[in-house]
């Protein structure tokens, strides 16, 4: 049987002692990874709060001028995507079905397509028509088109509490 000189047992030591500090460090980087998600999970959930409660005690007459703004807004808080973004000209997917849901909810409100096309970044009636359309093939097909499904029925929930 030959012994471990004492470099080598402080070799051993120092080894393990870098094991356990690589250890230590990939859980501490889990710790701030999860700690991050939940920060962010928190402030969407009190912004979308803190949202509703800036809209809901706003008077009704400054409601009734601002419905684009508005749902801006609840797009925002719903998606993350901006308002300029959603009534830019962007063709991107994350861009095109928020300003879809606009497009329905406003002409739900009763606004014309002219209206909407004129607001909503100078688009044609038709392309107001073609997202509404859209929308309700949306609607029509709640399995193959789930996430965009809940996206407008949050927006949708969230307006019709804004508007009561």
């Amino acid at each position: 049987m030959s012994t471990l000189s004492e470099i080598e047992k402080l070799k051993i030591q120092v080894h393990n002692l870098q094991l356990n500090l690589k250890r230590k460090t990939e859980l501490v980087n889990k710790l701030k990874e999860a700690h991050a998600l939940e920060v962010k999970k928190i402030k969407k959930e009190y912004g979308s709060k803190l949202l509703h409660l800036r809209i809901s005690l706003a008077p009704k007459k400054i409601r009734a001028d601002n419905t684009i703004n508005i749902l801006c807004d609840v797009l925002n808080s719903i998606t993350g995507v901006t308002g300029t973004d959603i009534l830019s000209k962007s063709r991107k997917r994350d861009h095109v079905v928020p300003r879809y849901v606009m497009c329905h909810l406003l002409r739900l409100e009763g606004k014309t397509y002219q209206y909407i096309g004129k607001h909503i970044s100078g688009k044609h009636h038709a392309t107001i028509i073609h997202a509404i359309r859209v929308v309700e093939d949306w609607i029509e097909n709640p399995i193959y088109y789930k996430t965009e499904l809940d996206v407008y029925n949050k927006a949708k929930n969230m307006f019709d509490d804004i508007k009561k």
